[in-house]
């Protein structure tokens, strides 16, 4: 019976925490005050070092302050599996297609509106 009881504690001691760092990830996301947008196409050179850069720029800036880096895909390129790989190595780097860069940008101000 007491075995039960501690499960159930640390289940919903888990299941808060997960969700207060849900919420605070978010309201982070929505402090960012602008964005990095860096267009990617075949005539793009040394993506991956001007990614970096612009990372840990943002990185060393007040945490409030810094800003999401969008990798813009614009065309078919061999330059397409390194903005993935990219956007799935730092935090603050997100791949958005040119054609969905308007809906991409006006989900992210919806869900900020509402969370208010």
């Amino acid at each position: 019976m007491n075995g039960v009881i501690i499960f159930i504690v640390c289940a919903a001691t888990l299941i808060a925490v997960i969700i207060i760092r849900y919420m605070s990830e978010k309201k982070n996301k929505c402090k960012k005050v602008g964005y990095i947008l860096v267009p990617c196409d075949s005539n793009t050179k040394n993506l991956e070092k001007l990614v970096k850069s612009y990372y840990w720029e943002e990185v060393f800036e007040n945490e409030n302050m810094g800003r999401e880096i969008l990798l813009v895909i614009m065309e078919n390129s061999e330059n397409d599996y390194t903005a993935k790989r990219l956007a799935s190595e730092y935090s603050i780097v997100s791949v958005v297609d040119i054609t969905d860069l308007e809906d991409y940008l006006k989900k992210i101000r919806y869900s900020c509106q509402n969370l208010k």
